[in-house]
């Protein structure tokens, strides 16, 4: 369980590393404008294809490290 939750742990921070470098995440909000005397309205959107592209790239990430770590602790007996 210790394993696990360390992988997951460490998958995040090196995941998130590699997304904020390599990854250009674009703002997708954009603003209506109403001329005339009428308010404008900022339109949030949530920027699927990044969120998705960095759930893959978190989730690879830890899944080798708990390959890493596995091969490590075969490798010295425990």
């Amino acid at each position: 369980m210790k394993k696990i939750l360390l992988s997951l742990l460490g998958g995040s921070i090196v995941g998130g590393i590699i997304c904020y470098i390599f990854l250009d995440y674009q703002n997708s909000n954009y603003i209506i404008r109403h001329y005339y005397g009428s308010p404008t309205f900022e339109v949030r959107e949530l920027d699927y294809d990044y969120l998705f592209n960095a759930t893959v790239i978190i989730v690879f990430s830890s899944i080798l490290i708990s390959l890493i770590w596995s091969f490590f602790e075969k490798k010295s007996g425990k």
